[in-house]
């Protein structure tokens, strides 16, 4: 997953501050490392939850088409013979 603009700036700044921070290069390395761990964290878990979040809603919203316009729980729709039916008869 790609990171946006303004996460790769903190990322940026974080290894900066962490290279200033720490003359041992294994230490270095081993905060990088978390700090990457603790960003891809947070970004997985914010999406994983919008993910549910979007699919909970989905399901909340979509509703099945009836199978037959014919049916009483249609809900006023018209097939499509009625509907030619009806303008053959308004022609003629």
């Amino acid at each position: 997953m790609k990171n946006s603009k303004s996460v790769k700036k903190f990322i940026r700044t974080q290894k900066a501050q962490i290279r200033r921070q720490f003359f041992d290069v294994k230490k270095q390395e081993a905060e990088i490392a978390e700090l990457y761990k603790k960003v891809a964290g947070t970004v997985v878990a914010k999406s994983f939850d919008a993910a549910q979040d979007d699919a909970s809603t989905l399901k909340a919203e979509v509703k099945k088409p009836a199978r037959n316009a014919s049916h009483s729980d249609a809900g006023g729709e018209k097939s499509r013979k009625e509907i030619k039916k009806q303008k053959l008869k308004v022609k003629s």
